[in-house]
């Protein structure tokens, strides 16, 4: 697995996880905004993994096939 994908899925995890993407940043010891770049990067138009909603993050069905 490429480390780049390999970078994602983590970040995927944690957030999932946690239900939070602050949460899962310092748990992961990176900034929020790295974090979300990496989620927004593994995602694309036509799958996305999940989606924020204020302060809740929910978790896509194309995302449980991972």
């Amino acid at each position: 697995m490429e480390a780049t994908a390999l970078r994602q899925l983590t970040a995927y995890t944690a957030v999932a996880l946690a239900a939070s993407f602050t949460t899962a940043a310092a748990v992961m010891h990176v900034s929020q905004s790295s974090l979300s770049r990496a989620i927004a990067d593994a995602s694309s138009s036509a799958c996305r993994l999940a989606d924020r909603r204020c302060t809740v993050i929910l978790v896509s069905p194309a995302s449980l096939a991972i």
